[in-house]
């Protein structure tokens, strides 16, 4: 994951694998998930876990420029995340 490079922990991965909530003394160290990582904890596509992360209502950060960028997912995100209720079909049709 890119948010490794900055020194903080990275959620469970294809290579390592393992708990990403680590301990410095009695300070505990923020986790941090990759949209496939969220896409696995949530039970859904990584498309639609990308989707939600791209509105910029929804708060999740991204790093990085462009397509080379990557979304990091804190707990909070993830929470938010699976208590939004998607709207699913066409809205109803307006009565004249």
């Amino acid at each position: 994951m890119a948010a490794s490079c900055f020194g903080l922990p990275t959620g469970s991965n294809r290579k390592g694998g393992g708990d990403s909530a680590l301990l410095d003394g009695d300070e505990m160290k923020p986790r941090i998930y990759g949209s496939e990582d969220v896409a696995a904890i949530c039970g859904c596509s990584e498309s639609k876990a990308k989707h939600y992360a791209q509105d910029p209502g929804n708060d999740v950060r991204y790093l990085g420029k462009g397509r080379r960028g990557v979304y990091v997912w804190f707990d909070e995100d993830i929470e938010r995340f699976k208590a939004h209720k998607p709207r699913v079909g066409r809205p109803p049709k307006t009565q004249d």
